[in-house]
């Protein structure tokens, strides 16, 4: 029984945080590269801002916008990603303040706070999915943009990771135009044949 007791402790104080610890470092890590990557990449903004604490939100969103952008599916009116990411985030860290009264007040019926800070949590994932997406879009052929979507909401977790993976792909503007680049050789090479053979 004390053994159980000196092992719920031990792993309540020591191996529970440091777990959390390393994940929440390493998914910073993680996320920050691949930013750092994309905006390199795209030249949305400096690669470097990828690397601040909550302030990578908007550099994910302005990759998003530039992603957008040189697809052209940014639309007529395009969103401004960066500025809706970065104020979701700080609002959500700012909600999370009172997620302890939240809980309390839950207990006593009044969950109406702790249902609007996961009705946020919701919307920032939301959001978060639907830059990632445009990323995607920007690196992955279709369907396979999809496909990650998919992945990365039923494991939210994995986003940073996907995002990294993608960026090592060349953007499909630059396989697109390859193939289109040999087929007009080609073409002119054809033209110049037959224009060849009917002056003989």
């Amino acid at each position: 029984m004390i053994g159980l007791i000196l092992y719920m402790i031990v792993f309540f104080v020591f191996i529970l945080p440091l777990t959390i610890l390393v994940a929440v470092v390493g998914e910073y890590l993680i996320r920050s590269f691949a930013l750092y990557r994309i905006a390199g990449q795209t030249g949305a903004c400096n690669p470097k801002h990828a690397w601040i604490p909550v302030y990578q939100y908007w550099v994910m969103g302005k990759c998003a916008e530039e992603c957008d952008a040189q697809t052209g599916r940014g639309g007529k009116k395009p969103w401004k990603w960066s500025k809706i990411l970065l104020i979701m985030r700080i609002s959500y860290l700012c909600a999370m303040i009172f997620m302890p009264l939240a809980f309390l007040l839950a207990i006593f019926g009044g969950g109406i706070l702790l249902e609007g800070i996961s009705w946020l949590s919701i919307a920032l994932t939301v959001f978060v999915a639907v830059c990632a997406f445009k990323m995607y879009r920007y690196y992955i052929d279709d369907p396979y943009d999809s496909i990650a979507l998919v992945l990365t909401v039923l494991y939210p977790g994995w986003i940073s990771t996907a995002l990294l993976i993608a960026s090592f792909f060349p953007p499909r503007a630059q396989r697109a135009s390859a193939p289109a680049a040999d087929v007009a050789q080609c073409g002119g090479a054809a033209v110049i044949v037959a224009q060849e053979s009917d002056e003989g």
